[in-house]
């Protein structure tokens, strides 16, 4: 549920007042059609700007959603002061999410919610997220719905390709790459030794060796 992570902060951390929540709910029925017939499909930003947030979204990964804290001291505006207020916006934020469903199947949308790092000034986790989600991904996600964010329903409009695993495929084809398989598993460091060898360039000091089935 990365892909729609800002949509739900928006709505756990609503600043600055009710009124923006109730402006959503309004403009989320009224502007789809809207946007329709004038934008072609472009739907214009009703975002706050970011320095105005106390919280966002920012890009990582499909297992683990980023969030950003706009933390006084290290933004260029800062609204969340360190030390207590920090951890109460965590604890917040933290209690919001655990409570997300799927909005389709009723499933818990997240497993864990996690700070990265004890000091969020400290200068070697200055570049990092400050919370971390980590979501159930039994099934694929498309809504989520909470008592206190209602139902955020996206569509997921990017490209994936699937998830680091043990185990993959890999072929080869090209001149003097003879038809057949690998009668075992061979590792992912072999693959530019096997390159290397195959264009003749020399690869030294790497852990992978080339695969004899294509370089013999």
């Amino acid at each position: 549920a990365s892909f729609m992570l800002d949509d739900i902060l928006e709505r756990l951390d609503p600043h600055p007042g009710e009124w923006r929540r109730r402006l959503q709910r309004w403009s989320g029925r009224y502007l789809h059609a809207l946007k329709r017939r004038m934008w072609w499909g472009r739907e214009p930003s009703r975002k706050l700007p970011v320095g105005r947030r106390r919280v966002f979204a920012i890009p990582n990964n499909d297992v683990f959603g980023a969030i950003r804290v706009n933390l006084s001291g290290r933004e260029p505006r800062g609204v969340v002061a360190p030390g207590r207020e920090y951890d109460a916006l965590f604890d917040d934020i933290r209690s919001g999410l655990m409570e997300l469903v799927d909005g389709d199947t009723g499933a818990a949308l997240v497993r864990d919610v996690f700070r990265v790092a004890e000091d969020p000034l400290d200068e070697r986790s200055l570049g990092l997220p400050d919370f971390c989600i980590e979501w159930n991904r039994d099934a694929p996600i498309r809504s989520a719905a909470s008592p206190r964010i209602g139902m955020v329903r996206r569509r997921f409009r990017g490209v994936r390709t699937g998830d680091h695993q043990p185990n993959g495929f890999f072929w080869a084809t090209g001149p003097g790459v003879a038809g057949g398989r690998q009668p075992g598993p061979v590792s992912v460091t072999d693959f530019a030794a096997t390159v290397a060898a195959l264009l003749g360039v020399a690869l030294d000091d790497v852990d992978g060796r080339p695969i004899a089935a294509l370089t013999r």
